[in-house]
C-alpha cells in the first residue's frame, strides 16, 4: 500500500490492478478479508518540504479512494467478503516514527480493537451455532 507509492514507474492504475489480483488470489483460502486503508503520512502534499518520500497525505488519499472504489465496482470480488476500515483520519492526528509509520502504541490499539471484533465474531458464531444444535 503506503511503501508501493515509493516504487519506480508506479502509477495509481497498476497499483489498483495489484490491490485487485492479490486479493481475488485471497479469497479462497480466507473467509472474509478487511482491508486497511493506509494511514496518513507526516507530509500533507508535494508542496511540504518536510520530507523528500513521495507519501502525502493527498496521494494517500487518492489512493485510499481508488481501491475503495476499485472494490465496489469489480465484478471479480464478492463484495460481501471484504470489509475496508478506513483509518486515514484517526491516523493524522497520531504521533509518527517517520513520515509513514505510525509510534508502537497506535499498532497495539488497532490490534487490540481487531482483537475484539474477532471475539465477538466467534462469540455470535458459537452462540449462533449452539442454537441451532440445541
Amino acid at each position: 500500500g503506503i511503501h508501493d507509492i515509493y516504487l519506480p514507474q508506479i502509477t495509481l492504475g497498476k497499483f489498483l490492478d495489484n490491490v485487485e489480483f492479490w486479493l481475488d488470489l485471497l479469497m479462497t483460502p480466507c473467509g472474509h478479508i478487511v482491508w486497511l486503508q493506509n494511514t496518513a503520512p507526516l507530509r500533507k502534499d508535494e508542496t511540504d518540504k518536510s520530507s523528500s518520500y513521495p507519501q502525502t497525505q493527498k496521494k494517500v488519499r487518492e489512493w485510499n479512494q481508488g481501491v475503495f472504489e476499485r472494490l465496489n465496482e469489480t465484478q471479480r470480488l464478492p463484495k460481501d467478503r471484504i470489509t475496508v476500515v478506513d483509518v486515514f483520519e484517526a491516523s493524522r492526528t497520531q504521533p509518527h516514527a517517520d513520515n509513514i509509520h505510525l509510534k508502537p502504541d497506535w499498532y497495539k490499539i488497532l490490534g487490540s480493537f481487531f482483537r475484539q471484533v474477532a471475539n465477538r465474531i466467534d462469540h455470535c458464531i458459537e452462540s449462533n451455532f449452539s442454537s441451532r444444535l440445541g
